[in-house]
């Protein structure tokens, strides 16, 4: 029971809006509807059903709308003279097929299959961009050594502002580009590593000098 159905205002001057249960039991009616041709089993026997149609049982809208098995042969008489619906019973069943469905149901399939692809093209084009950035991002910050040139643009590209480039070239140049004991595999990840351990030191420093100066002034009162 996915998608939708629609309905125009023009729905409130109909006759069937100035009774609950027959504007109940019509709602229902097109939500019931099949979207599309297809197959159903009832007990041994095998039904094919048209776009728009659907079967049922007065019991059923009965119990649906909450009429009376009267009210509901009345309902159905309405549908079929306004031309609304059109109607065939057997001892079994009930078989209603809503006239000119295509009236409340006809764009849906084409706009939800246009979104699915749309979505599914996007979805698409989404992954292999990524894919190629990241391909490019590996092959670009894993050549060891990079120059001296890359380091200083990609510090501007980040504005990484408590890193010097030439301090991060000669301290990595005059190890080899080593981490510890390992070879270095992604200088942009060093990076990150020297400004987040630069905040650290700094904030550090601040904290200290904050501490040394307050326990100055409290030696400078106490003194005087």
């Amino acid at each position: 029971m996915n998608g939708w159905i629609k309905t125009y205002r023009e729905l409130i001057n109909h006759w069937i809006w100035n009774n609950d249960k027959y504007l109940k039991g019509w709602l229902w009616f097109l939500l019931r509807a099949n979207h599309c041709d297809n197959k159903i089993l009832m007990g041994s026997d095998l039904y094919d059903l048209k776009r728009g149609e659907f079967v049922t049982s007065i019991y059923r809208i009965c119990e649906a709308t909450g009429m009376t098995s009267q009210s509901t042969r009345t309902f159905l008489k309405l549908l079929e003279k306004d031309k609304m619906i059109n109607k065939q019973t057997t001892n079994k069943l009930t078989k209603i097929t809503i006239c000119n469905y295509e009236h409340y149901q006809g764009e849906q399939q084409t706009n939800n299959k246009q979104t699915t692809n749309k979505q599914q093209t996007n979805n698409k084009r989404a992954t292999t961009d990524n894919n190629i950035k990241n391909e490019k991002n590996e092959k670009k910050y894993n050549n060891i050594p990079p120059t001296f040139e890359e380091i200083k643009l990609r510090i501007g590209e980040r504005q990484l502002k408590n890193i010097l480039p030439e301090v991060f070239f000669a301290h990595y140049e005059s190890n080899g580009w080593l981490v510890g004991k390992n070879k270095m595999k992604n200088w942009d990840s060093a990076l990150t590593y020297w400004e987040h351990n630069k905040q650290f030191k700094d904030e550090n420093n601040i904290r200290n000098n904050q501490r040394g100066t307050k326990s100055v002034n409290q030696l400078w009162n106490k003194e005087n």
